[in-house]
């Protein structure tokens, strides 16, 4: 810490001194003007040729010079003092030091880096260069060498580049020749100047050889370079017999099958190529230029030096290196695809024509990523060992991929990735719903197929039949039967698992139409479709009555099946007319209610519609008719009834024929009764009829109206409908009697 702290207060100590003692080129000038003018000089000789002008401007340019020197020297000395304290500090540093006070503008372009000895030449803003040297100590040395146009040429360095007992040949390293020319001379050490003798003259190649000299003699060889500017000379001295040249590999090592060949050559003329290899301690054997070094293996070292059969080089190293990566390894499959519950043989052969495979670091992995898992061996779980084949399976259905690294003897790798092999999951359960069914000659019926587990990766079946004359099955489950009989439809799984199941069909012929079965008196089992479920029915009209074939056949409830009571009607003392129009309204209402309530038990599968018991069909909430009495006793009128009353009077005597008396209490008639009488008091009544199991009818006087007094009457009776059953219905069982009914169908 101490010795940082003090190199700190030399760096600024050395920059406060030279802030202090700098002096500018404009006071310089106006001095040097004042004293002139004081000692009489002329303007003239202040600025002739050499006066004080052009003194002025050398001055200016050798303070220039002298200052960039200066901020050189304080750059140089802050940068050796950080390298004495951080080694991390780099000759880059000094450069950007230089270039951020702003000695220089651009560290890449305004460096030149002249040899390996730390020699550098920068250029500043006015173009003036320097010359900086890096010593052994990090010091920096500096000389000022003049502007780019006024330089001389500079020789960098002059390099043997191989020599012999008799021989030696130069390369030559010169800056600024800038169209130039070098001469090349050589004398023995020792001789006068005067007897250099010129080797190569005015030109501008950059090396020389020199032949016929004596062995074991010095000589000292001179390189002149010129340009422009003018001329500077290098000189180095050789020892003639020491043999010295390169030896570098020719081409690329080529391998093949884990071995390796390369070839060498060199600059040296007359010089033959010796090598070992991995070893110094052997005998050097000759070098075949045509079948160069062969046999070589990864990490192999090859030794070799030239020889001129007397004097032998320092050797040259060569690394046998294998920079490639291996091949794609070979992936053999037993198969593409497999289910869980069995498995996949991988066969794999690695190949490496180069160094080799080093079989042990081999690995693989298995899952279902299709992207490479890359070349970091952590990555694989699995270690490959003797080129075995392995054996992949797995637990959960998907497509999975086998991933092999292959690495070589040199450390390269390379992965490879199998096709895709598809691991599935078989059906392990199949059942089919409904498990049997019984269709007429011409329906169908869709069948379901339910597989088990959920994650079965084929859920696929296929449907049959095994009489498609009696049943035929549609690719999607649907059943048509054909003929009458029993067929066994099958469905079967698509994945192989031989998993099935079987639905029985019962084909029936076709039920007659209900026109061509049932008759007047014929038994009916129908659902009314309500709570109160099926009834059992009488046919009333069938086909073979000609009043009613048009219309459909018609079926009577055999029992009472709802007490229902009707409305009441109001009126008061009022003309003729005005009480008939109330006892009127009273009746439609009446009718009306009869009919409504029947509704409710219409089955829409069976029947069409439904009426009361003495309704018109097509005009159910009112009769066309009436009647109007004069007598006041409906026993009077004995049975009779007219005009809107038939029907009333048709269903009853249709119902004692054919013996109704299924009902256990009274039930309406949707019919009418008005009475008019005029006398004293005038009044005015209406009554709807209701029947009796015994056969009987009589009738409830709902509303009546007489001279000043009005009143009403209720009464609560069974209800019996009539159904319309729908010309397309079918029996389709029974036998038609009370004991055993027909059963309807569609």
């Amino acid at each position: 810490m101490k010795e940082t702290q003090k190199v700190r207060m030399i760096q600024k100590e050395y920059s406060k001194n030279r802030q202090e003692n700098g002096i500018t080129l404009i006071a310089l000038v106006v001095t040097i003007i004042v004293m002139l003018i004081l000692a009489g000089i002329t303007i003239q000789t202040t600025i002739g040729d050499g006066g004080i002008i052009d003194l002025a401007k050398q001055s200016k340019e050798e303070q220039l010079i002298a200052s960039y020197k200066d901020r050189i020297g304080i750059v140089g000395i802050n940068w050796s003092l950080n390298r004495a304290l951080d080694d991390s500090v780099t000759i880059d540093g000094l450069w950007q030091d230089m270039q951020d006070v702003k000695i220089i503008n651009n560290k890449e372009t305004d460096v030149e880096k002249v040899d390996e000895r730390g020699n550098y030449i920068i250029t500043v803003p006015e173009g003036y260069k320097f010359h900086i040297h890096i010593n052994e100590y990090d010091d920096v040395e500096i000389d000022y060498i003049g502007k780019e146009d006024e330089l001389l040429p500079y020789i960098n360095e002059i390099t043997v580049i191989s020599q012999t007992t008799n021989s030696v040949e130069l390369q030559v390293s010169v800056s600024r020749l800038n169209g130039g020319t070098l001469n090349y001379y050589y004398k023995e050490k020792g001789e006068p100047d005067e007897n250099y003798q010129l080797i190569k003259g005015d030109t501008t190649e950059l090396t020389a050889s020199i032949s016929g000299l004596t062995d074991k003699t010095t000589y000292e060889i001179k390189v002149e370079a010129t340009n422009k500017n003018g001329t500077t000379e290098k000189i180095v001295e050789v020892l003639i017999g020491e043999l010295k040249g390169t030896i570098t590999q020719k081409g690329e090592t080529v391998w093949g099958n884990g071995t390796a060949i390369i070839h060498l050559e060199t600059q040296v003329p007359n010089a033959d190529i010796l090598y070992q290899i991995n070893t110094l301690d052997g005998v050097y054997k000759p070098y075949d230029d045509e079948q160069g070094i062969t046999g070589l293996k990864y990490g192999d070292t090859v030794y070799a030096v030239l020889s001129d059969g007397t004097n032998i080089t320092e050797y040259t190293s060569i690394n046998i290196l294998d920079n490639q990566k291996p091949q794609q390894a070979k992936i053999e499959l037993s198969g593409t695809s497999v289910t869980t519950t069995g498995s996949i043989t991988a066969t794999i052969t690695h190949t490496d024509n180069e160094s080799g495979v080093d079989i042990g670091n081999c690995k693989w992995e298995y899952n279902t990523n299709t992207n490479p898992i890359g070349t970091e061996e952590s990555s694989y779980t699995n270690v490959f060992s003797n080129n075995q084949p392995i054996t992949l399976n797995a637990s959960t259905p998907g497509i999975y991929y086998l991933h092999v690294l292959t690495v070589d003897k040199a450390g390269n790798k390379i992965e490879s990735i199998s096709q895709g092999i598809s691991v599935t999951q078989l059906v392990t359960g199949i059942t089919v719903s409904p498990t049997s069914v019984a269709l007429e000659e011409g329906k169908t019926q869709q069948l379901t197929a339910n597989i088990t587990p959920d994650n079965a990766s084929n859920k696929t079946v296929s449907w049959s039949s095994n009489n498609t004359n009696i049943a035929t099955v549609s690719s999607t489950g649907l059943v048509t039967a054909k003929t009458v009989g029993t067929v066994t439809i099958t469905v079967k799984a698509n994945d192989g698992s031989n998993q099935t199941a079987t639905c029985r069909v019962t084909v029936n012929p076709i039920p007659p139409n209900i026109k061509e079965t049932l008759e007047e008196g014929d038994y009916v089992y129908y659902d009314t479709g309500t709570a109160k479920g099926a009834i059992k029915c009488v046919v009333l009209y069938g086909p073979k009555n000609a009043n009613y074939k048009d219309y459909g056949i018609q079926i009577i409830a055999m029992e009472t099946v709802e007490d229902i009571e009707l409305g009441n009607g109001t009126g008061s003392t009022q003309t003729d007319m005005t009480y008939f129009n109330t006892a009127m309204n009273s009746y439609n209402n009446a009718i009306a209610t009869l009919n409504n309530a029947t509704n409710k038990y219409i089955n829409t599968t069976y029947a069409s519609e439904a009426r009361c018991v003495g309704s018109v069909p097509n005009n159910k909430n009112s009769q066309s008719g009436y009647y109007i009495r004069t007598d006041s006793w409906f026993k009077n009128y004995n049975g009779k009834f007219r005009d809107g009353e038939r029907n009333f009077e048709t269903d009853w005597k249709k119902m004692e024929e054919l013996g109704i008396k299924e009902a256990n209490d009274m039930y309406w008639l949707a019919s009418r009764n008005v009475t008019t009488l005029v006398s004293n008091p005038v009044s005015s009544n209406f009554a709807v009829f209701y029947g009796a199991i015994n056969g009987s009818y009589a009738l409830d006087m709902i509303c009546e109206v007489y001279n000043g007094f009005s009143s009403s009457r209720s009464a609560s009776h069974g209800l019996r409908p009539v159904f319309t059953l729908k010309p397309e219905i079918k029996v389709t069982g029974g036998s038609g009697t009370s004991d055993d009914p027909y059963t309807l169908g569609t």
